[in-house]
């Protein structure tokens, strides 16, 4: 149990520690990454389509701003799982006590990762993120308990406890 722990908060510092080296990059290089993501991303739903270059080109210019978003969104609630479930296995309380830790980090991590972001040339600090970030932070936390749930069910229901 030992190693599960220490693993658990080794994710949780390596995602941190992506967010931090996103957050790093200045205006441009963080613009032409997620660009290249999108218009890799277009390419790929769109491949079997008869569109041209340039009109697959344009939609992926119509979803980038929407495509950063949902980056947000999603580390954070890589961020939010990592979180809950280290903070499981090291704090012996109820799940909603736990639940309550794991979002007030989360979301004081995104005001600290956006706070950090003015720092980055042509970056700035937008309250949205921060709500983006939380939004995926909860998400993720309550996708853990989902899964905790139907895990704890099954195991259960092969005991014949249920």
């Amino acid at each position: 149990m030992k190693k599960i722990k220490i693993i658990s908060c080794l994710v949780t510092l390596g995602i941190m520690i992506l967010i931090f080296y996103f957050s790093s990059q200045d205006a441009v290089n963080s613009s032409e990454m997620s660009e290249g993501v999108t218009k890799r991303l277009i390419d790929f739903i769109l491949s079997p389509s008869r569109l041209s270059a340039g009109e697959k080109h344009e939609i992926a210019e119509g979803i980038h701003g929407f495509i950063r978003k949902v980056a947000h969104f999603t580390i954070y609630a890589a961020l939010g799982m990592s979180t809950f479930v280290s903070a499981k296995l090291h704090i012996q309380k109820k799940k909603t006590v736990i639940f309550a830790i794991a979002v007030g980090f989360c979301m004081l991590y995104a005001i600290s990762d956006e706070i950090h972001q003015i720092s980055s040339a042509g970056r700035s600090c937008e309250i949205r993120d921060v709500l983006i970030d939380t939004a995926g932070a909860v998400t993720g936390i309550l996708f853990m308990l989902a899964v905790i749930t139907v895990a704890k069910y099954i195991v259960n229901r092969r005991k014949g406890v249920v």
